[in-house]
């Protein structure tokens, strides 16, 4: 069988591999893998991308996800506020995976009110022998401790008074 012989260009590579990087999926569509330029495009891609993410997004000691010297959490919840975070405003993950930064996930609310949320959830774990079910944190979290959900399910629940004794931790006045 004759032996094939690929031309092997550096633009052609280079010029594939930029394609490539605006759409990685490309390389599954459109070049076999089995080709020399595709072999040579996903392995630049690969090395590219690992750098960057490197770069670019790293881990914090405590666990949450930083862009650019900025926690993600609270450049999402700049984004989809449409302003910058206020003075003792923070952004608080509702399922408290550090890591979740969905919209769906995140709730912009004052740091007393995050304390005492806190505190609530401690007692509520406590009494029930389990954390509440998400739903009924986003209901709470928006309705009791006035946070800002950054995004509405249609699931959630509807807006409701939770100043009852069970809800409480004490006995309502």
């Amino acid at each position: 069988m004759p032996r094939r012989h690929h031309k092997k260009t550096k633009t052609s590579v280079t010029s594939f591999t930029q394609e490539i990087m605006k759409d990685p999926s490309l390389l599954y569509t459109k070049y076999s893998t089995s080709s020399f330029v595709a072999i040579a495009i996903a392995a630049t891609v690969w090395i590219l991308w690992r750098g960057l993410l490197r770069r670019r997004r790293r881990l914090s000691k405590n666990g949450y996800i930083v862009v650019d010297g900025q926690f993600e959490h609270r450049r999402i919840a700049q984004a989809v506020l449409g302003r910058k975070l206020r003075k003792g405003e923070v952004v608080h993950h509702i399922n408290g995976k550090r890591t979740d930064n969905r919209e769906s996930n995140l709730c912009v609310m004052r740091d007393y009110a995050h304390d005492e949320f806190h505190a609530w959830l401690r007692w509520k774990k406590e009494q029930d022998g389990r954390y509440p079910p998400p739903k009924y944190l986003r209901a709470v979290l928006r309705d009791r401790y006035q946070g800002i959900l950054l995004r509405t399910l249609p699931n959630d629940l509807p807006p409701r008074d939770f100043d009852s004794e069970s809800d409480r931790g004490g006995k309502a006045s």
